[in-house]
């Protein structure tokens, strides 16, 4: 294994016919050393790391996409030996589908009203008529369930959704829960002007409920944007003001 190319078919050489020999630790030490300077990976071989509990080679078969852990144990996990953080494009703020607050009505046969929140497990497939939309809808479902804690990043996708749905109610329930806008600025990238959106967005509820025709901070924000450079959000901006 040391001497010869292992993997070249002139060879004729096999890792599953020495796979029997793993279980000894000292065949196992040396040859994994052997397959690791070569930068070859067997998953087969790399198992045995379980049973000579050898943590860091246990690391590298867990995380390794044969294990296929997304499947098995959600799209986001940490402990000690795996750490699956898999963030699907369809679930950031900034590549979303284009379905916006003021629009999805009018471009896309969404469904869904506040009352909607009281229907059965049923509620998603009577609700959401936008096949693509329901399928990003369920997925997300799923990456949060898998989370011990929402980001302001989440929280922000999941009040979007809940307005495409015309959830306002608990859209606004959820909007509050982020306390602190500069927590959308992270490694993930600065969604605040996202979060002044749905904040202007939502300010015509809030005041229509309490009866008010001021509109303060819808004014305040659209004021911000609008010379805005980038014409698709100064545009969304200019529906507001309008």
């Amino acid at each position: 294994m040391k001497t010869k190319n292992i993997i070249s078919p002139k060879v004729g050489f096999s890792l599953s016919n020495v796979y029997w020999l793993c279980k000894d630790s000292g065949f196992y030490n040396e040859a994994i050393k052997i397959l690791k300077s070569k930068n070859i990976y067997d998953h087969t071989f790399w198992s045995y790391s379980i049973l000579h509990k050898d943590l860091e080679n246990m690391t590298v078969y867990f995380n390794s996409k044969q294990a296929n852990l997304k499947h098995r144990v959600g799209s986001q996990f940490k402990s000690k030996l795996v750490d699956v953080n898999n963030w699907e494009e369809s679930h950031d703020i900034f590549n979303f589908l284009d379905y916006f607050p003021l629009v999805n009505a009018r471009a896309h046969r969404v469904g869904g009203m506040d009352s909607a929140a009281n229907n059965s497990s049923n509620e998603t497939k009577q609700w959401i008529l936008n096949k693509n939309l329901r399928e990003t809808y369920m997925r997300f479902m799923v990456y949060l369930a898998t989370k011990s804690v929402w980001g302001a990043h989440d929280r922000l996708m999941f009040v979007n959704y809940l307005l495409m749905q015309e959830r306002v109610t608990e859209a606004v329930a959820e909007f509050a829960k982020i306390r602190d806008p500069q927590d959308l600025n992270d490694q993930r990238g600065d969604a605040r002007m996202q979060y002044d959106y749905i904040k202007a967005y939502l300010d015509f509820f809030i005041c229509g409920k309490s009866g008010s025709l001021e509109f303060k901070d819808a004014r305040a924000i659209v004021g911000k944007y609008i010379n805005y450079p980038v014409l698709h959000w100064r545009t969304l901006f200019k529906e507001i003001s309008e």
